[in-house]
């Protein structure tokens, strides 16, 4: 039983320590900053896409998010989003474009919700193009580190998923 536990918290820790770029890892590891850091900097980035029947199929297994569900909370650039939350996490909603927008935060882990928002909303407004849909999804999940892009095209629904929002983006963009 200890012997898991430890596991456990050895697990837990790095997990935190990778999430939050604490320095525990490499000293608890055999990696030394450098292969950590050069880890960090180069995000990897997953692709997956799935072929339905119709276009409105597609469309209809992307997440939609309220127009207006939460309290209004001004995140800068003419962009209100709807904070709620519950059960450690918080959530903000808004759209841009032809996109809803999903982030989600740690409030155990002492993750700002409204300041990270904010920080989403300026990469978002500093990207000029996005990949063409009718309908999408972006996901910023602090919580977990992943962030994704998720569109309908044709009858393929799309989805760019890496630790960080631009890449993702970018990324999407030569799907």
């Amino acid at each position: 039983m200890k012997k898991s536990l430890f596991i456990l918290g050895t697990i837990l820790l790095t997990t935190i320590a990778v999430q939050t770029g604490i320095e525990t890892y490499a000293s608890n590891n055999s990696f030394n900053q450098e292969q950590i850091e050069s880890k960090a900097s180069k995000p990897k980035t997953q692709y997956s896409e799935l072929e339905f029947d119709t276009h409105e199929e597609a469309k209809d297994n992307i997440q939609v998010i309220p127009e207006k569900s939460g309290v209004p909370v001004d995140l800068g650039n003419n962009v209100i989003g709807y904070q709620e939350g519950g059960a450690g996490s918080r959530f903000i909603t808004f759209h841009i474009k032809n996109y809803g927008v999903f982030i989600r935060t740690n409030s155990i882990l002492g993750q700002d919700n409204v300041a990270l928002s904010k920080e989403v909303v300026q990469v978002l407004s500093s990207i000029e193009k996005y990949p063409e849909t009718d309908h999408g999804l972006i996901r910023a999940d602090f919580a977990s580190g992943m962030m994704s892009i998720t569109w309908a095209s044709d009858t393929f629904v799309k989805s760019v998923t890496s630790s960080d929002l631009r890449v993702s983006i970018e990324k999407a963009l030569t799907k």
